[in-house]
């Protein structure tokens, strides 16, 4: 979401955003719809690419206190808890790939909650390209 609030920032740098998902296509959209996510979006049924980059599954670190504590403030603000239909202990990641295939960033996040800052992708897509686009 934070990404999508500064999508203007990435398609000034010729950034294409990729979101990867392995849930079911029709649950997918309807996120995607309901948040206004205009990114493009791919499905990974078979986590092929999950695997590739070497992203982990881990339901201590899914169940971490601070995923916990999230669903608690979103319960807490009324907004009750998400519908869980996927592989909730599915680690996720963000990598940043250059136009020639360099990877120049590889985050994996510790928890659910765990992201790298908008600002540290940016810098890295503002560093990693050579100037080149």
């Amino acid at each position: 979401m934070q990404v999508h609030q500064h999508k203007d920032a990435f398609e000034a740098l010729k950034a294409r955003v990729f979101i990867v998902g392995f849930e079911p296509e029709r649950r997918a959209r309807g996120w995607l719809e309901q948040n206004d996510i205009t990114f493009s979006f791919l499905l990974d049924h078979d986590r092929e690419l999950y695997d590739a980059f070497e992203l982990e599954r881990s339901i201590w670190r899914s169940w971490h206190p601070r995923n916990l504590w999230s669903y608690a403030k979103a319960v807490l603000k009324g907004e009750g808890l998400p519908e869980i239909k996927a592989d909730p202990n599915q680690m996720g990641g963000d990598f940043v790939i250059d136009h020639n295939g360099v990877i120049r960033l590889a985050y994996y996040s510790r928890d659910a909650t765990d992201r790298p800052s908008v600002e540290q992708l940016l810098e890295t897509i503002r560093n990693g390209t050579d100037g080149e686009k």
